[in-house]
């Protein structure tokens, strides 16, 4: 049960209020003054508050809250009509600084900021720290109601972002990630969230991104479409497949240090939390990727310079490689031990594996191109030179 200790002085309009409520909705002290004459009612002064869950004063349990922190407020609730909640007819500005805010299944701390009410939409100017960033944030929030999801558009900054903080109903990749954003939008209405970001120098899952690298995403109930625009170093495509759970990539063979530009779409399924993918959920994946790799490494070999391109669809993978190689062992990438050895040239070829979730034999793979080899070995032969154009399926 609520404890109020309440000193009111003055008339219904103009009402000085001295408050010290303690309730099971929270705490709150402060002077206000009130305009309780009706049938609107208003207030405006200061208050601190202590724990404050909305959902038991405007009484929707989709409101529900923990706020700590101090509040400059000059509300109003229109006295018409009386039919509609509370929340719906209040409007007026407020500041808030505070250590801790959780509201509409996210939380933040040492918020501070300010804004505009308008019945259900929330027009806010801030910062704060939440998962391990910091953020600014300018735009507008729409409160949930039974009928309305939460809905939201904001833009703004934010630094030392680790999506593998963020809560799971974002959808957002479990990914070790240390992102520096020169600017994002992000917008959603209930489970569809999508948005864009510039970023500064950032990592991810222990890769280097560059600063200017350019990314938009799309998260629909059943899916999430991706693109990204940029150059990458340090990336081992092995670690990247384990923490997105892609099988046919979270191999040892991968462990790679791939440096180069990219231009990549791409969309793959969007899993309830806590499910895990199967071995098959690669078929339902999507990407298209341009680039040109420098001075690389993956599967025991070097990629000094080498233009790509990567298109996967229903399981199947198809690409394009133009660009020189060193020290690569044929045995290694043929699964052939009898084909041992260390190869060095140029390729322009095109290749395609026709099922990335079943084991990747010879089989199962074709292609066709130009191969010229520069002093190399294969099965114990040795080539000074040599060119090639063949076709293998």
């Amino acid at each position: 049960h609520p404890v109020l200790d309440i000193k009111a002085n003055g008339p219904a309009d103009r009402l000085a209020l001295d408050l010290n409520v303690t309730s099971e909705a929270g705490n709150a002290r402060g002077q206000l003054t009130a305009d309780v004459e009706g049938p609107a009612m208003g207030a405006e002064g200061n208050l601190e508050v202590e724990r404050l869950n909305l959902a038991e004063l405007l009484q929707n349990p989709e409101q529900r809250s923990d706020i700590t922190g101090r509040a400059r407020v000059n509300l109003k609730v229109a006295g018409a009509p009386e039919s509609t909640p509370v929340a719906e007819r209040l409007s007026g500005t407020f500041t808030f600084a505070g250590p801790r805010v959780v509201a509409a299944g996210y939380s933040a701390t040492n918020v501070d900021v300010k804004g505009r009410i308008d019945g259900p939409r929330i027009e806010l100017d801030g910062r704060a720290r939440a998962y391990g960033g910091t953020a600014t944030a300018q735009g507008f929030i729409v409160t949930p109601s039974e009928r309305r999801p939460l809905s939201f558009d904001l833009r703004g900054r934010a630094s030392n972002v680790n999506l593998q903080g963020l809560p799971a109903a974002t959808g957002a990749p479990d990914l070790s990630t240390n992102l520096d954003l020169a600017s994002y939008h992000v917008r959603g209405a209930g489970r569809e969230i999508s948005g864009s970001a510039e970023l500064n120098r950032s990592t991810v899952e222990g890769a280097t991104l560059d600063a200017g690298t350019v990314a938009e995403f799309s998260l629909q109930p059943t899916a999430i479409s991706y693109s990204a625009r940029g150059a990458v170093a340090d990336l081992d495509v092995e670690r990247l497949g384990k923490a997105l759970e892609i099988p046919a990539i979270a191999k040892s063979e991968y462990a790679s240090r791939v440096n180069g530009s990219f231009d990549v779409t791409g969309s793959m399924p969007r899993r309830p939390a806590g499910r895990r993918p199967s071995d098959s959920s690669i078929a339902t994946m999507t990407l298209d990727a341009t680039g040109r790799l420098k001075d690389s490494e993956i599967m025991g070999g070097r990629l000094p310079d080498l233009a790509f391109e990567a298109h996967l669809a229903e399981g199947a993978l198809n690409g394009k490689v133009d660009g020189r190689f060193e020290r690569f062992d044929p045995a290694r990438l043929a699964s052939r031990p009898d084909l041992k050895g260390d190869v060095t040239g140029a390729i322009n070829a095109s290749v395609s594996i026709a099922d990335l979730t079943a084991p990747i034999t010879p089989e199962s793979v074709t292609g066709g191109g130009t191969l010229t080899l520069s002093k190399s070995t294969v099965a114990g032969l040795e080539i000074e030179t040599a060119s090639l154009d063949a076709a293998y399926a």
